[in-house]
């Protein structure tokens, strides 16, 4: 453990990216601490981030297709159906908001002859 602390400390530069380390440790610290240096957990976080950027991106989609599918019938166009997504994601942030919303969405939107209304 001294041996990796020390690794860190001598070259991981970026408190930001140490803070990081402890924040996702879970991820970060994913095997003994003897089989770990500073360029093994910098990879971890990256790859810890592409991960969580790809379910991100998943359930985004997943917003988007619940929105479409909401107003099959009504022909929603796609820049519309962007915008909308595109607004709800900036307004609710955190993939967990998103994902919870997604499953109570028709609870929430608009009916279609509102939506000229809607601006969220």
């Amino acid at each position: 453990m001294v041996h990796l602390a020390t690794e860190i400390f001598n070259n991981v530069k970026d408190p930001g990216m140490v803070d990081q380390f402890f924040k996702y440790k879970s991820q970060i610290f994913n095997a003994p601490f003897n089989q770990l240096n500073a360029e093994k957990l910098r990879e971890n976080l990256r790859l810890y981030k592409q991960r969580k950027n790809v379910e991100r991106l998943k359930i985004i989609q997943t917003l988007k297709d619940r929105i479409e599918n909401l107003y099959i019938d009504e022909k929603l166009k796609p820049e519309k159906l962007q915008e909308y997504t595109e607004a709800l994601v900036r307004v609710m942030k955190f993939t967990s908001v998103i994902q919870a919303f997604t499953l109570e969405l028709p609870r929430f939107m608009p009916k279609y002859n509102e939506l000229k209304h809607f601006n969220a």
